[in-house]
This record gives structure tokens, C-alpha cells and sequence, in this order.
């Protein structure tokens, strides 16, 4: 499955990369730069017109099926977003009549985050103001459902995920650094419990269990 590593050089410089397995079909990606001013109205179900905001910052991103949407990105500051699946958990807040000024549909978030911000502290005061929906025209386009997570690192190494489940807006510090897709991100690190045993290093010396030698 995808997942993302945040790696942290001797001076504290964070290292974003990821790995993309998408089976269902060719993604077709293609690395696209968005320039400073650039101006974004993000596209609600049934052709209506939700956010609208033009980018203080400029982007380099990769999209997916030819569509204006970033999967991955950094911008000028050194702020990365990466974007994972979350099938089976991901779910949207409800559109709204009459916010559609704070409604955007979650495939724009990443060039939201990459155009605008350039910590991680900005983006975890925004968000709760926003209204992140599902575009079922954009699930159609893509041909499959969009069910995704988000992992966001500033230039100083501070990193969050952000996850929508049961329609709530939830933040975590991202403090292990490696990201992936389904569940969310609490039951993997509740996971991590059952491995805080492993070693790097080889065992010296047999183990006996009830009679058994259990040889490293």
C-alpha cells in the first residue's frame, strides 16, 4: 500500500517521500507547476462554485488522470502535502446551502494547503472553519471513489495528518513520520503496541519454551 516517510537530517531538515501503488489503473501522473497568483475555485457537486482563493505561495505537484488535482506537492516554503487512500473510512462533511464560501471538495485540499500556507500551525487553524464535501462529478470523472487523508510537513519538520471520519474534522501530530492508507492514523499507532518488542539487533543465545530450543 502508499505509504509516506518523513526522514530528519542532522541540521533538522525534514525529508518527505512516499510510495504510490495504485492498482486499479494507470494514474497517467504528470508534474505540474502552479505559479504565485494563481487563482483556484474549487468545484462542488452538480456544477455549483464553492471557495475560491489565488496562491500566495507557488507549487510543484503531481496530478492524477489528467484531472487538476494534486496527489502530492511542494511549494516554495518547503511545505509538503502527500495524499493517501482511506477507502472504508473517509467520510465528508455535509454541503451546506450558504456556506459554499467555506466548502471545498476534498481533492482540492492539497492545493489549498500547498498554495497558501507555509506551516503546519496556519493550516490547523483554518481547517476547522472549512467545509470539506465530497464531488460525486469528480468521483465519476476519476472512475473510482476518492476516499483520502492528508500528511502536511513544514519546512521546520512539523508535520500533521488530517482525516475526515464520521464527517468530523480530525488533526494528529504526525510525530512517527511514516504515513499509510487505511485505517486511520489512531489505530496504527494503537498497532505499533504489538511490535515495540522488535529488535534491530540478532538475538544471542537459544530460547527455551517448555522444552522447545528456539534458536534466534
Amino acid at each position: 500500500m502508499c505509504t509516506s516517510l518523513i526522514l530528519k537530517t542532522q541540521n533538522g531538515s525534514p525529508i518527505y517521500g512516499r510510495t504510490m501503488e495504485w492498482g486499479g489503473f494507470d494514474l497517467d501522473s504528470e508534474l505540474v507547476l502552479v505559479s504565485r497568483g494563481t487563482s483556484f475555485t474549487s468545484a462542488l457537486s452538480g456544477e455549483k462554485q464553492g471557495m475560491a482563493w489565488k496562491n500566495r505561495f507557488g507549487f510543484i505537484a503531481i496530478n492524477i488522470a489528467n484531472l487538476p488535482v494534486a496527489a502530492d506537492g511542494m511549494n516554495e516554503t518547503g511545505l509538503t502535502v502527500g495524499v493517501l487512500y482511506l477507502p472504508g473510512f473517509a467520510e465528508y462533511q455535509e454541503m451546506i446551502v450558504g456556506q459554499e464560501s467555506v466548502s471545498l471538495n476534498n481533492t482540492d485540499l492539497a492545493a489549498y494547503f500547498l498554495g497558501q500556507f507555509d506551516n503546519v500551525e496556519e493550516i490547523k487553524a483554518v481547517l476547522p472553519n472549512l467545509r470539506v464535501i465530497r464531488n460525486a462529478d469528480i468521483v465519476k470523472a476519476f472512475g473510482a471513489p476518492v476516499p483520502i487523508h492528508w500528511v502536511i510537513t513544514d519546512g521546520a519538520g512539523n508535520s500533521i495528518i488530517v482525516e475526515y471520519i464520521d464527517r468530523q474534522l480530525h488533526i494528529h501530530a504526525n510525530k512517527i513520520g511514516v504515513m499509510t492508507n487505511s485505517p486511520g492514523y489512531e489505530w496504527h499507532l494503537l498497532n505499533l503496541r504489538n511490535y515495540t518488542n522488535l529488535q534491530a539487533q540478532d538475538l544471542s543465545g537459544d530460547r527455551q519454551i517448555n522444552g522447545v530450543d528456539l534458536a534466534p
